[in-house]
């Protein structure tokens, strides 16, 4: 790959990082003694593929109770335009990302709305407000049943990838923290992952 070609790869997930990097951040602050731990004997329990239920919960107590930087931090979350209660989704049937994202037809599009429902699910967690979980799980089910076409063009393998590194954490926390999505959408939605 060139370098201004991984430049440009790198400038489109920078806006996307940046507003998830700080609450992470907080959230790796907030758990220090959970990250020395060793679990390596402790079956796998979901949540947990990037954040487990007691950094899950330790995050919503500290932003309760007022503790920085997590308190900034999911401020900082919650103004973003992903976590808008009308945020609505982009779904596309096929996704073409050519080099240095020409074309873009749903490219940005897919990685946005991954985050969307990511930085929905947090906020269901963090504060408890239904209208996030059944956001994400709208957001979830649009792209479940309209991906059908997967993802085309040079960069389609890279786009495959970022995408599919966050829509699982989304899905993750909603299906494991919440009775609101139905096994069918479930379903719909990992074969949409696994095709």
């Amino acid at each position: 790959m060139s370098r201004s070609r991984a430049a440009g790869l790198l400038t489109l997930t920078l806006p996307f990082m940046r507003l998830l990097a700080p609450l992470l951040v907080a959230f790796a602050l907030a758990t220090p003694a959970l990250a020395k731990q060793d679990t390596s004997h402790v079956p796998f329990r979901h949540p947990g593929v990037l954040l487990n239920r007691a950094q899950l919960d330790l995050i919503k107590q500290r932003v309760a109770a007022g503790t920085e930087p997590q308190k900034t931090a999911f401020a900082a979350l919650l103004a973003s335009p992903l976590a808008d209660l009308n945020y609505a989704p982009s779904p596309r049937a096929t996704i073409e990302c050519g080099p240095n994202s020409r074309p873009d037809l749903g490219c940005k599009d897919e990685r946005r709305d991954a985050t969307a429902a990511y930085t929905q699910a947090l906020a269901w967690h963090i504060t408890g407000n239904e209208k996030y979980a059944r956001n994400t799980i709208r957001n979830m089910n649009a792209w479940a049943g309209a991906l059908t076409g997967g993802h085309t063009n040079d960069n389609s393998p890279v786009q495959a990838a970022w995408a599919a590194s966050v829509w699982p954490r989304a899905a993750e926390i909603i299906r494991h923290t919440s009775d609101f999505w139905t096994k069918e959408e479930v379903a719909r939605f990992q074969a949409m992952l696994v095709k």
